[in-house]
């Protein structure tokens, strides 16, 4: 398993620059991602998955954003938190009313998607009151192993 931590500054998910070692995790590897509390990085893949089922996906320790201008879709086979002892944000909405993701753009995070379903296996966790989760809607949909909100433009899914 490799650990993927991003570069102090700010980038997109897509570029080698924005990451430490200067290339980008690759979907669908049994790896964790660290988003360094020094970074903002803007998730800008049309598709990704990430995590192994058997570690934490994705730990926020600075910002994680959904990008602005592309659809996107962040796909989490491991839990994703964010730190307890840092100011952490993960933005999939609207962090400031100047900073809506637009009509006509998507951004989808889909959570827990394991090979084998199991209740509260992994899930979103805010470690601490100073950290700052954005998503902005309404409720969609409600079905069985299958939760949709809709936030603005864009979609917050848990399997």
């Amino acid at each position: 398993m490799a650990v993927y931590t991003s570069a102090a500054g700010a980038g997109l998910w897509s570029a080698g620059a924005t990451w430490v070692g200067g290339v980008k995790p690759p979907s669908a590897g049994s790896h964790s991602i660290i988003i360094a509390a020094t970074s903002t990085v803007t998730y800008d893949e049309a598709a990704g998955e990430y995590g192994d089922d058997t570690v934490t996906a994705i730990a926020v320790n600075g910002v994680l954003r959904a990008s602005r201008v592309t659809n996107t879709s962040l796909t989490c086979r491991g839990q994703v938190f964010t730190a307890a002892t840092t100011v952490a944000t993960f933005d999939w909405g609207r962090l400031s009313t100047s900073d809506v993701i637009p009509a006509g753009i998507t951004a989808t995070l889909v959570l827990n998607r394991s090979s084998a379903m199991v209740n509260f296996k992994y899930g979103f966790f805010v470690a601490d009151t100073s950290n700052a989760y954005f998503c902005r809607g309404r409720k969609d949909s409600k079905r069985p192993n299958h939760i949709s909100h809709r936030c603005g433009w864009n979609d917050l899914h848990g399997r």
